[in-house]
């Protein structure tokens, strides 16, 4: 067999050739290592580290369900069910103007009052409050005319300012013959869409303990009384569209 062989000068750039040889083959297998490193081990050790990072993020979440139900069971349940029952009866359930006269009507007839007139806007109600988009809130405002005892109009007053929904009283005219008081006024509630209600597994522990502030809210409203709000049929008075506009609204 014959032996191929390499005619190299005895120096290249000025330095022993056998010198060079001797650390070719070194210097290739440091190449292959570093080759091997960069092309599969580097990529495999990427890998592992996020998997550990998504393992470390999976107990972090565990943890917070655990101290999440430990917090929730020990409070007591009746009261926490009731709390969440009234907190929901402080908005309307639907987006409906002639369900939120129903409950004034009711409210009304609790101080001898009776809706003789009412007004509801048609199709969506513009959004005029500055606040109202930043609170995730629309607001459903009627107008009504009610007859009653002049004598009980505080009465009437008092209670639309407590009870549940949350009643907002935006604009009040009274006019008296006699006994008899007519009261112009506009009253809006509440409603909150579906798309802007908090998702509660999103809430830290810390957001679900009620702060002093919400406490004493909470503590407030157990003295409003909520009105069931189970259909609208019946509501007495006359329909008439209301549409009046605001002349400093600019849509």
């Amino acid at each position: 067999m014959s032996k191929i062989k390499l005619n190299l000068p005895d120096k290249v750039f000025g330095v022993d050739t056998n010198l060079l040889v001797l650390w070719v083959v070194p210097g290739l297998v440091l190449m292959a290592l570093l080759l091997t490193f960069l092309g599969v081990i580097r990529p495999k050790i990427s890998n592992i580290s996020e998997i550990v990072k998504q393992v470390m993020e999976v107990r972090k979440t565990t943890q917070e369900v655990i101290e999440k139900r430990k917090y929730f069971m020990s409070i007591d349940q009746n009261e926490l069910n009731a709390s969440v029952s009234l907190l929901s009866s402080g908005v309307m359930p639907e987006k409906n103007s002639y369900l939120l006269v129903k409950i004034i009507r009711r409210i009304s007839e609790n101080s001898g009052y009776q809706v003789s007139d009412f007004s509801v806007s048609l199709g969506e109600v513009k959004k005029q409050d500055v606040n109202q988009k930043e609170i995730g809130f629309e607001k459903v405002p009627v107008q009504l005319v009610l007859s009653g005892p002049k004598e009980k109009y505080l009465e009437l007053i008092e209670g639309l300012e407590k009870s549940l929904p949350v009643l907002s009283i935006d604009s009040f005219d009274m006019k008296t013959s006699g006994e008899i008081a007519t009261i112009d006024i506009r009253v809006s509630a509440y409603f909150q869409p579906e798309s802007n209600k908090i998702k509660i597994e999103t809430l830290s522990l810390k957001e679900m303990i009620l702060s002093d502030k919400e406490s004493t809210l909470l503590s407030t409203i157990k003295g409003f009384k909520a009105f069931e709000a189970e259909n609208i049929e019946g509501t007495e008075g006359r329909y008439k569209p209301y549409e009046r506009s605001d002349p400093f609204f600019i849509p």
